[in-house]
């Protein structure tokens, strides 16, 4: 990963995208009604960068003040789901 997703700012919403889209999406091993938030959130951004479309529409809400905010932390939440370690300090509740 590239030094600049460690600077003191936190990386952009670009980086965090690029980032992301390579992961691996480790597939939930439990019946679809004992996901958690996170499992519904991060499949959710699993199938969304799967979809170019999808990544347009993520790129034209990160452009929208508030809910760029929103979009990285679900970019962040989503690596560290994908991760085998935490990398990001993120908390959606």
């Amino acid at each position: 990963m590239s030094s600049s997703l460690f600077r003191k700012k936190g990386p952009s919403f670009e980086e965090l995208l690029q980032v992301a889209s390579k992961l691996p999406f480790p597939e939930i091993q439990k019946p679809r009604e004992q996901w958690s938030e996170d499992d519904v959130l991060c499949k959710s951004m699993h199938m969304s960068l799967q979809e170019e479309i999808q990544v347009d529409a993520l790129k034209i809400m990160a452009s929208k003040g508030m809910v760029k905010m929103v979009t990285k932390m679900l970019l962040k939440k989503y690596i560290n789901y994908c991760s085998s370690k935490r990398i990001f300090d993120v908390e959606m509740d």
